[in-house]
């Protein structure tokens, strides 16, 4: 699972709301709930790593690997 807490965290940071990035950089408001829920294509992640411009894509994403998901699911449950 990839996961983009991580950039929401940079967006807070530097005071690029939701609104900003669907009202004025082109990122639908679909767009911005599918990265919450980490199903995004590329297209989204160029557009986003060009607002956001000296971000790669280590600093805006993690990497879970689908065991780890699974068992974090489980102490949740």
């Amino acid at each position: 699972m990839i996961k983009f807490d991580k950039l929401f965290d940079v967006l807070k940071e530097r005071g690029i709301s939701q609104y900003h990035l669907y009202t004025y950089r082109g990122i639908s408001r679909s767009q911005i709930q599918r990265l919450k829920t980490g199903n995004v294509n590329v297209n989204t992640l160029n557009a986003i790593l060009n607002i956001l411009e000296d971000c790669t894509l280590n600093d805006i994403a993690e990497f879970i690997k689908d065991d780890e998901t699974k068992e974090e699911e489980k102490k949740i449950s």
